[in-house]
């Protein structure tokens, strides 16, 4: 699915079943495309026929940049290596993602093997990838994982971010769909290194220094319009819910 005029949504689901997945975007930065999240292992064929399907070819893909090393995010990294992809990941994700310990939260698809990857890039906060004429900074953003990042770009000039499981939809419906509920739109608190601490300081930090119009969560739906309001919703919950 085309997103924007550079931007494709791969593959994408919710946590849980069928296809426990994240959302798997696709940069077209010129001569090449940079995904942001590889997805699961055996999600990786959908979201390369969508490619094929938009008549974009796969060969292209020279980046995956991951949010975080959780399983439904990181889990087709090793298979895009093998194609030549060269994978970005920040901090202790990185290092989780290669040595596929704990850190990689199978924690929903118990049954699947999770294949250990080299991290050939390993970021930092403030980091800048630059992808033709496209840059990419990277926010470190400890909380739901220690290691998650999320990248900021610039995208039909207006301010975008990737927050991965850092900030989601804060309304989840219920039943029908009729009863919507303000949740916040919090990642999973079950990870290994969560840290509700840590989570509410990067939430501060990323409302009070940034002001994007568009976020691109890694599940669920999206917004192209006030996007640090999304922010807001997670804040404001956190501050709520988890004061001590």
């Amino acid at each position: 699915m085309k997103l924007l005029k550079n931007l494709y949504l791969l593959d994408g689901t919710g946590h849980w079943a069928p296809r426990c997945n994240c959302n798997v975007y696709l940069l077209d930065v010129g001569d090449s495309f940079v995904m942001i999240d590889a997805g699961h292992e055996k999600n990786l064929p959908y979201a390369l026929d969508t490619m094929k399907y938009c008549g974009l070819s796969p060969e292209k893909i020279t980046h995956v940049l991951i949010t975080h090393s959780h399983l439904d995010h990181s889990g087709a990294a090793a298979a895009l290596r093998e194609m030549g992809v060269k994978v970005v990941a920040c901090g202790s994700d990185a290092d989780g993602i290669e040595a596929g310990d704990e850190r990689i939260g199978t924690y929903f698809c118990t049954d699947d093997v999770f294949r250990p990857s080299k991290v050939d890039i390993k970021v930092k906060d403030g980091d800048k990838l630059t992808f033709g004429d496209l840059e990419i900074e990277v926010i470190n953003a400890p909380g739901h994982t220690e290691g998650g990042a999320i990248y900021r770009c610039m995208l039909e000039g207006k301010e975008a971010m990737f927050t991965g499981d850092t900030v989601l939809n804060p309304v989840f419906y219920t039943g029908g769909g009729n009863n919507p509920v303000i949740y916040g739109g919090l990642g999973w608190a079950g990870s290994i290194d969560f840290d509700r601490a840590a989570y509410t300081q990067t939430l501060k930090r990323l409302w009070h220094d940034y002001k994007p119009e568009m976020l691109f969560p890694a599940h669920h739906a999206m917004t192209f319009t006030n996007g640090h309001l999304w922010i807001g919703h997670a804040l404001n919950y956190v501050l709520e819910f988890w004061r001590k």
